[in-house]
């Protein structure tokens, strides 16, 4: 890296669904953290730690594939009042694409769209479960596993620690192979 580097403020975007939270209309064997219409919403385990940690080093978003008032009413009750978003985004911003084979819809995360918040995509990442709604974008993308409202789950206790050692090691995020973080954290 080159020492004369100097760190600019980044932007790290968090999906919602499957990698901050698990909301069900069907509870879990224990009680949710809040409702959101008719959905049990369950936060992944460490998520208020983990959100401290890296609003402190990054600019922070949201972007879900959800509707805006799903989308707008989780985070609302999600987000600590010190933990203020750039944005936050539902389907109403995503390019609506279809799967020729099966015929179903599904909507892609164009970080382009980021661009006017003034974060050059070598400094913008995002946090996502699913592949296939960052697929003009994979060299952004951290992927963690999906969260299925497992009480043991440590997930975001390890990304903490990779999106910092990232954010103050690389000046280009999308030059960074980041499919295998999880075995650099052992």
């Amino acid at each position: 890296m080159d020492p004369s580097f100097e760190f600019e403020r980044a932007l790290l975007i968090l999906d919602l669904d499957e990698t901050l939270v698990r909301a069900t209309e069907k509870r879990l064997d224990r009680p949710e953290d809040f409702r959101a219409g008719q959905y049990y919403v369950y936060k992944r385990p460490h998520l208020d730690s983990f959100l401290q940690t890296v609003a402190g080093v990054f600019k922070l978003g949201v972007w879900s594939a959800g509707t805006q008032g799903y989308v707008e009413s989780t985070v609302n009750r999600l987000l600590p009042p010190e933990v203020e978003p750039l944005f936050v985004w539902s389907r109403l911003k995503c390019v609506r694409r279809s799967d020729l084979e099966s015929k179903e819809a599904y909507f892609v995360k164009d970080l382009r769209k980021t661009r006017r918040f003034g974060f050059p995509l070598e400094r913008t990442m995002i946090v996502e479960d699913m592949a296939r709604q960052v697929e003009r974008h994979y060299g952004n993308a951290v992927y963690v596993k999906p969260y299925l409202g497992e009480a043991t789950d440590n997930e975001l206790l390890l990304l903490a620690r990779y999106l910092l050692r990232l954010y103050r090691s690389a000046a280009n995020f999308r030059t960074i192979e980041k499919r295998n973080w999880r075995q650099q954290q052992v």
